[in-house]
């Protein structure tokens, strides 16, 4: 099995869960949501897309918030994931990969998120060039990455794999800076709690997609690690580091 088909597998085993992971609490949703209305300027015409948007849960609370006229576009290449997304009110799902998306030529929309999903991203230039042509004139972009070294009570494996995985967002920078984008940047932080015990239970079910290439055996191995480093502590404390990539079609 290869990378996309684990990916695959992995998004279709835990959509049904997806939601109630840790980044997806109400306090934390509700933040983010607000940051990304800010950040993209969403008003009550535009036509909103969401790529890599998953089960859609961000797409509904950004039209509830602004009371959008037209429904916020999920899409995601999980069938799965986009069936959560097909029950709430105020979002059309799209499956798609993000290159398939971007080469539709007829296709045209005011604002565009991209929530942690660059990171999948292959041949990443076609797709931003790909969206400047979709986007109206004066159209916004936001992308939202972490660091390459984030501040979560990983295992080291888990640490260096997501190292591996996370493009570092000076190289995005460039990029967009290269396919004519006007560019903003703006780093925030989150602090977050959660109970040892359900971090652990979060990495078993490899929910953030750096963890997915570790065996059973490997999680199992890499808690007992982070067991022993946390043994004095019930509560974790950790913040989340999120990085605010705007763009603007000149």
């Amino acid at each position: 099995m290869n990378n996309k088909e684990r990916l695959s597998h992995h998004y279709k085993n835990i959509a049904g869960e997806y939601n109630d992971a840790l980044f997806f609490a109400h306090g934390y949703r509700k933040w983010l949501v607000e940051l990304i209305i800010k950040e993209l300027e969403i008003r009550k015409k535009d036509f909103v897309v969401d790529l890599g948007g998953g089960t859609g849960i961000v797409s509904k609370m950004i039209c509830d918030k602004v009371c959008l006229e037209k429904d916020v576009l999920c899409v995601d290449p999980s069938k799965e994931m986009l069936n959560c997304a097909a029950k709430l009110s105020g979002v059309s799902t799209l499956c798609s990969t993000a290159l398939a998306f971007v080469q539709k030529e007829h296709l045209r929309y005011n604002k565009i998120l991209i929530k942690e999903a660059v990171h999948h991203f292959e041949n990443r230039m076609n797709k931003w060039n790909g969206i400047y042509r979709q986007l109206y004139a004066k159209g916004r972009l936001l992308i939202i990455t972490r660091p390459i070294f984030p501040d979560f009570p990983f295992f080291k494996a888990a640490l260096n794999s997501f190292k591996q995985c996370q493009p570092d967002y000076h190289i995005i920078l460039k990029e967009l800076e290269d396919a004519k984008f006007s560019l903003k940047l703006e780093i925030k932080d989150y602090f977050l709690k959660i109970n040892k015990t359900r971090w652990f239970e979060l990495i078993r079910q490899r929910f953030m997609s750096n963890l997915i290439p570790f065996t059973d055996e490997q999680l199992n191995s890499g808690i007992k690690e982070l067991e022993q480093k946390y043994r004095e502590k019930e509560i974790l404390e950790f913040v989340d580091r999120l990085i605010f990539i705007g763009g603007t079609k000149r």
